[in-house]
């Protein structure tokens, strides 16, 4: 009861040495430390987010729910 859960999507990547979780939430995009929980990087989004991070190159993709595709640099 009164319990809200939601699906988060993560992925995770060693980027120039550092090993990052990166999370998709509701309207932001977080890398954190996956040794000690703290963040190493925050993007928030105007649109809720669906779908990602995918990695291409040098960037993440992210999709929002009305199919609006951000470009996210990695940390």
């Amino acid at each position: 009861p009164g319990i809200t859960t939601q699906t988060v999507n993560a992925v995770a990547y060693t980027i120039d040495g550092t090993r990052h979780v990166i999370f998709v939430t509701r309207l932001a995009v977080v890398s954190v430390d996956p040794a000690d929980g703290s963040e190493l990087a925050k993007t928030e989004t105007d649109l809720p987010l669906a779908t990602g991070p995918v990695e291409v190159g040098g960037a993440l993709l992210v999709g929002a729910a009305d199919g609006t595709v951000y470009v996210v640099p990695k940390p």
